[in-house]
């Protein structure tokens, strides 16, 4: 995927949260038994054109005159991935985290990033990057294809209480994560879109390489996983969906 996307590592960098160490200085090598949480938080950096808002910002702006600039794709999927595993590999490897007291953690449209790479170590267990001790996703969104639809589907439910319907059905944020990957890729792939109705094949080792069959997500050295999320929101159904699989 990486090389159809043509997506390298580039050094990039993350952000601390905390008092640091007796020197305030953030970063410190980890304490006997310290616990850490790697929080990933997706941002939904394309809104769309103009037709893709709602009537009242359209009669607002009606008398702006400004051709919208072309949609862009610059980090195709998987960059959030790569800069995710380069994140742990920070922990575990630089500061000496012990895997199991570290938590992958992830909100909104970073709960797919925090999946794919709890995900990812698990499929591969890589000697040098044990699995973390837990993985929390607080209010996922995993169904960037839409596939839960319907008059009963939260995502018309809950219209009144969620704003992300736009963001979400405009297909901008779809189309940005699989840049030169194959559209079907939008319902189908576990890593890009784990929520998916229509995902075809939770992976394996194997799968990684040839695109084979698997039994399923949870693995005996997948993290502890808790998921959290409102009733009013848009994507209780792709949580579902995820949960029944995890």
């Amino acid at each position: 995927m990486a090389g159809t996307n043509n997506v390298k590592a580039e050094r990039t960098c993350g952000f601390w949260y905390g008092h640091g160490g007796p020197d305030g200085i953030i970063g410190q090598p980890a304490a006997e038994g310290e616990k850490v949480t790697y929080h990933l938080h997706g941002k939904w950096r394309v809104r769309g054109l103009l037709e893709h808002f709602d009537q009242t910002c359209v009669s607002s702006l009606s008398n702006i005159d400004c051709p919208p600039p072309p949609i862009r794709v610059r980090q195709p999927f998987p960059t959030a991935l790569i800069n995710a595993i380069a994140g742990y590999k920070y922990l575990v490897e630089d500061l000496k985290f012990a895997p199991q007291n570290i938590v992958i953690g992830g909100d909104l449209a970073g709960t797919s990033i925090a999946f794919s790479l709890a995900l990812y170590i698990a499929v591969n267990k890589l000697l040098a990057l044990p699995s973390a001790g837990g993985l929390l996703l607080i209010s996922p969104t995993v169904d960037w294809a839409v596939t839960h639809t319907g008059p009963d589907s939260a995502m018309e439910r809950n219209h009144r209480s969620d704003f992300v319907q736009t963001i979400m059905t405009s297909g901008n944020s779809k189309r940005a994560l699989l840049g030169s990957l194959p559209e079907e890729m939008a319902a189908t792939s576990t890593w890009i879109f784990p929520g998916s109705l229509k995902v075809q094949r939770p992976p394996t080792a194997e799968d990684m390489h040839r695109g084979e069959r698997g039994p399923g997500y949870a693995r005996s050295d997948a993290p502890t996983q808790e998921l959290y999320a409102g009733g009013y929101g848009r994507g209780p159904g792709g949580l579902l969906t995820l949960r029944s699989k995890m």
